[in-house]
């Protein structure tokens, strides 16, 4: 049964990255979209895992499957011409992809059952990462260095209004506390989650923002 559910879940991932590579191509879409687009697909995938998978043993395999598969695209060359502009286009590494899995496979083990705590921290690394990025390269216009790494003022206001609405709307679903209080926990958590993101290196920030976030929001719940 593992099989057919890892099976679907790496067949629907690759459907979704030749899809983005033909509608990048088509519609002229920058490489740093196309990879977010991509990134995106994945943690929304990641958000059933705690009602697909039952243990960890197959998160995690299923986990290093999807990081061989990318290891492939980017160093075989026929692989990389066709579906890896996505993922390379923007002349990245492998290193920041392999935090995601490995910040996937962190929260399921950590949240312990609790959805909230895995899908809160996984909501930013995906939304709110992303958001930012589209924003800071398309629109932004203020911009900083900060340790050695581009910002823009947009991009992480993009973030932190982001980070802000995906965690008010999970709490809402996922908690008994007040309207306030969850708009509190949000604001707070959208704060920790914008610095770790300032803070942090490129790639590295897939790995700080969902660890910061957990800590916090486990703290906060």
């Amino acid at each position: 049964m593992f099989i057919v559910k890892a099976s679907s879940i790496l067949l629907f991932l690759t459907f979704a990255l030749i899809l983005i590579n033909i509608c990048g191509k088509r519609y002229h879409l920058n490489f740093e979209i196309q990879r977010k687009l991509l990134h995106i697909v994945l943690g929304l995938v990641s958000l059933s895992f705690p009602f697909v998978f039952e243990t960890t043993f197959e998160v995690a395999l299923l986990l290093l499957s999807a990081f061989f598969i990318q290891l492939s695209i980017r160093y075989i060359p026929l692989l990389r011409r066709t579906l890896g502009e996505s993922i390379y286009g923007v002349n990245r590494s492998w290193v920041g992809a392999g935090l995601f899995l490995i910040s996937i496979l962190a929260l399921f083990i950590y949240s312990n059952g609790d959805y909230a705590l895995y899908a809160g921290p996984l909501l930013l690394v995906t939304f709110a990462d992303a958001f930012a990025a589209i924003f800071g390269t398309q629109y932004g216009k203020k911009h900083y260095l900060i340790l050695g790494n581009h910002k823009s003022v947009e991009g992480t206001i993009a973030f932190f209004v982001t980070a802000f609405f995906v965690l008010f709307f999970l709490l809402i679903f996922t908690s008994s506390h007040t309207l306030l209080l969850n708009i509190f926990i949000s604001v707070v958590v959208a704060i920790f989650g914008a610095v770790a993101e300032f803070f942090s290196g490129r790639d590295l920030d897939n790995l700080t923002v969902p660890a910061v976030t957990f800590l916090v929001l486990q703290y906060l719940l």
